[in-house]
C-alpha cells in the first residue's frame, strides 16, 4: 500500500514535470513565431504597398505604399506678335478755293469770292497780263473756233457788294448782281475740244453737259453764244480750260 502511494506520487510528479516542459516549449515556439512574423512584417513594409491577410491567419500585414511622382515636362512656346504697319492715304478733296477747279453741281448763281478776288465772284478780274492763271474767271466769249475762244475778262459782283460796286461806278443795280467790264483787253485762249461745257437749256432752265467741240447745241438758246452777251465762267487747271459754265442772269 505504501509502495503504491509512492509510485502514484512519482507518476504525478513526472506528469507535472512533462506538462511544465510542454508549456515552456509552447511559449518558446510562440515567441519565435512572433519574432519571425515581425521580421517578415518589417521586411514586407519596406518593399510592398499592400495590406494582405493570409487564409486562416488572423495576422494582418500592413505595408506602407511607395509613391512615385513624375513631374510632367513643361514646354514654353515663345509667341511673336507682328503689328502691321498702318498706311494712311490722304484723300484728295475737290475744291474751288485752291484747285483743282471743277463744277460739282452747276448753279445759276455764281461762285462765292475766292482768295485774292477783292470781293468779285470766282477768282476776280485782275489776273495780270498774259495767259489766265489757274482759277475760275468770268467774262464773255466773243468768238469761237474748234480749239480756242476770244475772251473778254470782266468782274462779276453778287450780293450786297454788287450795290456798293455799282454805286461806285454811278450805275443802278438790280437783281443782286453787277458786272464791271472796264478793261478792253481781249484774250485768245486755247480750249481742248474735249473740255466740258455746261450750256443753259432754254426749255427747262437747266443745264446740258456738252463737249466744247459741240458747243453751242442751240446758238439761240437762253443766251446767244458766242456774242457780246455770252457770259461764262472758265475753269482753268494747269494752264488748260477744263470746263465752261454759262452764267444765267434774270
Amino acid at each position: 500500500m505504501g509502495r503504491s502511494v509512492r509510485a502514484y506520487g512519482a507518476s504525478m510528479r513526472a506528469l507535472v514535470f512533462l506538462f511544465v516542459l510542454l508549456v515552456v516549449a509552447g511559449c518558446t515556439s510562440s515567441s519565435d513565431s512572433d519574432d519571425v512574423a515581425a521580421a517578415d512584417a518589417s521586411s514586407t513594409t519596406a518593399s510592398t504597398a499592400a495590406t494582405a491577410t493570409l487564409p486562416g491567419d488572423t495576422t494582418t500585414t500592413t505595408v506602407a505604399a511607395t509613391t512615385t511622382t513624375t513631374a510632367a515636362p513643361t514646354t514654353t512656346t515663345a509667341t511673336t506678335t507682328t503689328t502691321a504697319a498702318t498706311t494712311t492715304t490722304a484723300s484728295t478733296t475737290t475744291t474751288t478755293s485752291g484747285g483743282p477747279y471743277v463744277i460739282d453741281d452747276p448753279q445759276f448763281y455764281p461762285l462765292g469770292p475766292l482768295p485774292g478776288s477783292d470781293g468779285a465772284a470766282g477768282s476776280g478780274c485782275s489776273p495780270g497780263s498774259g495767259a489766265l492763271p489757274d482759277g475760275v474767271w468770268f467774262g464773255y466769249v466773243l468768238a469761237k473756233s474748234a480749239t480756242e475762244i476770244e475772251f473778254d475778262l470782266a468782274c462779276f459782283y453778287f450780293g450786297e457788294i454788287a450795290y456798293t460796286e455799282g454805286a461806285a461806278d454811278g450805275e443802278e443795280v438790280n437783281n443782286d448782281y453787277y458786272v464791271r467790264n472796264a478793261n478792253p483787253t481781249l484774250r485768245t485762249i486755247p480750249v481742248p475740244p474735249a473740255a466740258g461745257v455746261w450750256e443753259i437749256d432754254a426749255g427747262s432752265i437747266g443745264y446740258l453737259d456738252v463737249p466744247f467741240s459741240d458747243w453751242p447745241l442751240d446758238p439761240t438758246a437762253y443766251i446767244s453764244c458766242p456774242s457780246d452777251w455770252c457770259g461764262v465762267w472758265l475753269f482753268v487747271n494747269s494752264g488748260n480750260v477744263t470746263e465752261i459754265l454759262e452764267q444765267y442772269v434774270p
